[in-house]
């Protein structure tokens, strides 16, 4: 017992001599942030916040690749390992079919990456959209995602994770 508390102060120290670095190595907490856009000339435009260093390792676990996120990431250099993910993570429903998915951006800080995507969809209005989310969830049992849309001035937000992967907003 004596030593889990030296083990915890011992991080404690750490952590305030050197927070970026101590939030790289270790975060007690697995989590995501979606940020949706759903504007009336059918554009849906979203950003994803991730823990770099757990998104980076899912990638190369399922594309056996090298993949890691510093400043100097180059969005050509990721593309496409990157949109295959979230497209396969990440799907939305009722808004008809989804044209031209873009990753338009990536920015990396000191222990997140921010994904920025644009699309194009086939039905102006809307009546109910469903999102299914599972990023990271195949990484890690205990991941919440928290997504924040925005439409017509209002914002909903859902939270996901390994039991709760699909949600179903209805607009009146």
């Amino acid at each position: 017992m004596k030593i889990k508390f030296v083990l915890i102060g011992l991080i404690f120290v750490f952590a305030v001599r050197q927070p970026v670095n101590a939030i790289q190595l270790f975060h007690p907490v697995h989590i995501s942030l979606i940020n949706l856009d759903l504007s009336d000339d059918k554009t849906i435009a979203f950003s994803i916040k991730l823990f770099k260093d757990d998104f980076a390792k899912i990638l190369n676990r399922q594309n056996n690749t090298h993949i890691t996120f510093t400043e100097n990431t180059e969005k050509n250099d990721v593309e496409a390992v990157v949109v295959k993910y979230v497209c396969n993570h990440f799907n939305i429903k009722g808004v008809g079919d989804i044209l031209d998915c873009e990753l338009t951006g990536i920015k990396v800080n000191d222990a997140s990456v921010w994904l920025y995507f644009n699309m194009k969809r086939t039905i102006q209005k809307i009546k109910t959209i469903e999102i299914s989310n599972s990023l990271m969830t195949d990484l890690y049992q205990d991941q919440t995602n928290l997504f924040i849309m925005n439409y017509k001035g209002k914002d909903l937000a859902q939270r996901f994770d390994n039991n709760k992967q699909v949600f179903k907003f209805n607009f009146k």
